[in-house]
């Protein structure tokens, strides 16, 4: 306070009696070569037995006869100095220029923006408006780059502190480095001619794309290519799903997909056994479902032959690639040959049970029933082991206590055959969960209020909070206010839907004093946790209207830490801070150090469906689908166009922080799961095995799969269709295997999807 009493003094009396002088001295200075830069003070002429008093325009002032000046940040400063002579006469000098500052290297800012023209308004031309609002008078462009109205440019520069700008909204910079982003529109139609050639052949088109675009055709029977109008034949006749890619310079990419039927090579003839069914659709009358999961429309048949509603057949027939009747079900064909398999009724019952499909420990009571048995059912009877039974054909059945219960199925065919089948059935406890974390926000708009939260992946049932002050709460998340300032120790007891209960204690620091919100922004970096473990950091910066950081400002952080930065932060725990200039404002912030998302795929009501497998509060999630195609939330439903393998990518946004993880997932006719392609995570056991042989998917999966056991000889010992109903695992029963060496493989008609090795013991 000293030092600016006596500046403040020194420059009244500078500027209150240099005009009245005559005398004037020079004032002379010299860079010195030091880190930071210094400079060295002198006046010509330098009188002997002198007294000095200088001003260096930065609040410091000096009575050397000869000062050495640091300056602490590099601008524009006058220097003033008075010469008080031996024989009393006082004479000044004055100089105002240019001097480096203690930082050796300048502040280099990024931001894209788009090229403006300002000629309308006086003093302006062309400018860059930043995307954060800021406009920029580009004054020194160290690239050698034409700017030119309308251009969207990416940029690195630095502001210039000594070059004010004359038009009002702009700020003087040295632009560093700059270069043009094309921006292009996503239009990529999909068009077709047919050729007249022979073979048909067809070329396909799309609107015209920017230079340097890149193309990926799919034809949607496995062919490919990669130029901008390709032609194309099809092998076989039938209706395909054409899916186009386009990827521009700048890496965005854009798809579109059109499904019609195309003229192929010459149709093969195809053998297929199947049951004739009776389709209550528009259009459709009788139609084939064919033991590899497909239905043929028997829109021309041959040989004289009636079909009947459940009849079982064997077919020869050819695939028609131009439709000849209403019925969407399936492809049309042309039946060639076609005879009735009378075959022998039987029936065998059998069933899977599980009760680890629940997220919710309360639900852990409840057994879903997986029917697998053989026949047309008629009629079923469970006994549940607990003295109560149902006649539904997939119970869902809740035990009163967990333990071990003989479950036994009996079914009746429509042809009358009976079979049972009992098994035990184990309903066990998975371990719960009480961890949970405490969060504390300041109310916006609000005088020392604050919002209280306590997060868990487990469901809450009870809250007890004590806000360290006295007063309590028993709301899930309240609402309260301080009246004193302090240091506060928050404790909260939870108990789950499970029954573990748990308490958690923190600490928080409200103001001093209630303080109007600054304007400007908090500016924050943060640097995630890696491999979960509690070492991310963050630094903070409160910065002014022009983005310029401002000075003097406290920091408090909300777990009672100070300063611009603070290290061993957590995975997804949530911090607030609170930038503060005492006696003028503040501004609260609050973030979240996230981990990576964990997620699985399904499929759901026909979909595939990607859940977030213990979403968090305050956080937004982005799926990406690897064909172009981004939805928000932590559920989604999307129908592919194609199967195939996708990487998935979700993306975890909480404020400035975020955090993504990528798989692989296999997208087949039936089903789609991201354990399927990962064969480490495939299991069967036990291995040897006597009887009951266990497959387990890792995730639940739904659809129809093809199970084949083949001997060490490669002749096939045992087939069947396996319908996997949404579970994460299934039973094939081997006892009637002789005792060897054989190899499972698993299949959905399609895709291989593993083959693994078991050995069948006695």
């Amino acid at each position: 306070m000293k030092s600016s009493l006596t500046f403040l003094l020194l420059l009244l009396s500078f500027s209150g009696l240099f005009a009245q002088s005559n005398c004037t001295v020079k004032i002379v200075f010299a860079m010195n070569k030091t880190m930071p830069p210094s400079y060295t003070f002198k006046t010509d002429p330098q009188p002997d037995g002198a007294k000095y008093s200088w001003v260096f325009g930065d609040n410091t002032v000096s009575d050397s006869p000869s000062p050495t000046h640091t300056f602490k940040v590099g601008d524009t400063y006058p220097i003033m100095v008075k010469v008080l002579g031996a024989d009393g006469k006082i004479c000044y000098g004055e100089v105002k220029t240019r001097f480096e500052g203690g930082t050796s290297t300048p502040t280099i800012l990024s931001g894209k923006g788009k090229v403006v023209d300002k000629t309308a308004t006086a003093g302006c031309g062309l400018m860059i408006a930043l995307e954060n609002g800021t406009f920029l008078i580009p004054a020194e462009m160290i690239p050698n780059f034409t700017l030119k109205a309308g251009q969207y440019l990416e940029l690195a520069y630095e502001i210039l502190k000594d070059k004010p700008s004359t038009c009002p909204p702009g700020i003087m910079v040295r632009i560093q480095k700059i270069a043009e982003i094309v921006q292009t529109i996503c239009n990529v139609p999909i068009s077709f001619t047919k050729n007249n050639v022979s073979p048909v052949s067809y070329t396909f088109k799309t609107a015209e794309q920017p230079a340097g675009s890149k193309y990926y055709w799919y034809f949607g029977d496995q062919g490919t290519s990669s130029d901008a109008s390709p032609s194309f034949t099809f092998s076989t006749s039938g209706t395909y799903t054409i899916t186009l890619k386009v990827l521009d310079a700048t890496g965005k990419s854009c798809a579109n997909t059109l499904k019609t039927a195309f003229e192929g090579k010459a149709s093969p003839v195809l053998t297929a056994k199947g049951k004739v069914k009776k389709i209550a659709l528009a259009g459709c009358d009788l139609v084939i479902s064919l033991e590899n999961g497909t239905t043929l429309i028997p829109a021309k048949i041959v040989p004289e032959f009636v079909l009947k509603d459940g009849q079982y057949v064997e077919i020869t027939y050819e695939k028609l690639g131009q439709k000849t009747t209403n019925c969407n079900e399936g492809f049309e064909g042309k039946i060639l040959t076609i005879k009735e398999i009378v075959t022998t009724p039987s029936c065998k019952a059998y069933f899977t049970a599980t009760n680890q499909i629940w997220s919710d420990p309360a639900m852990m009571k409840k057994v879903v029933f997986a029917n697998q048995s053989t026949g047309d059912i008629k009629e079923c009877l469970w006994n549940f082991g607990d003295n109560t039974t149902s006649t539904e054909l997939k119970p869902i059945h809740e035990y009163a206590a967990f333990g071990e219960y003989k479950v036994c199925l009996v079914i009746t065919t429509l042809s009358g055959c009976k079979s049972d089948y009992c098994t035990t059935v184990k309903v066990a406890q998975t371990p719960t969960e009480c961890n949970f974390d405490l969060v504390i926000k300041p109310k916006p708009e609000t005088t020392n209020t604050f919002l209280f939260y306590a997060l868990s992946s487990s469901e809450i049932k009870t809250w007890n909070w004590k806000f360290g002050d006295g007063k309590t709460s028993d709301a899930k998340n309240p609402e309260h206010v301080y009246e004193k300032t302090g240091t506060y120790e928050v404790t909260c007891t939870i108990t789950t839907a499970a029954g573990c209960t748990a308490t958690r204690t923190t600490k928080y620091t409200v103001l001093t004093s209630p303080l109007t919100t600054c304007k400007g922004a908090v500016s924050l970096l943060l640097f995630d946790p890696t491999d979960n473990q509690c070492n991310g950091k963050a630094t903070i910066k409160l910065l002014d209207e022009n983005a310029k950081e401002i000075a003097n400002v406290s920091y408090l952080w909300s777990d009672g830490r100070t300063g611009t930065s603070i290290e061993n932060l957590c995975p997804d725990k949530t911090y607030s801070v609170q930038a503060i200039i005492e006696g003028v404002c503040q501004k609260n912030t609050s973030f979240t150090m996230l981990s990576k998302p964990v997620w699985r795929a399904s499929v759901l009501n026909g979909q595939s469906n990607f859940t977030v497998i213990a979403p968090k509060e305050g956080v937004e999630y982005e799926w990406s689908f690897g064909d172009g195609i981004k939805l928000k939330g932590a559920e989604v439903t999307y129908d592919f166009a194609t199967d195939g393998i996708y990487n998935i990518t979700l993306k975890a946004v909480s404020g400035s922080d975020s955090s993504e993880y990528s798989q692989q997932v296999v997208v087949m006719k039936s089903v789609t799961g991201t354990n399927i392609i990962n064969k480490s995570e495939l299991e069967i056991y036990p291995n040897p095995v006597k009887e009951m042989l266990k497959i387990n998917f890792g995730n639940p999966v739904e659809g129809n799969l093809n199970i084949e056991i083949m001997n060490i000889a490669g002749q096939r010992a045992f087939a069947q269709q396996l319908k996997t109903d949404g579970l994460n695992q299934a039973t094939i029963n081997v006892q009637h295997l002789k005792s060897g060496i054989y190899f499972l493989r698993l299949t959905n008609g399609k895709y291989l999807i593993t083959d693994r090795k078991f050995i069948k013991a006695d």
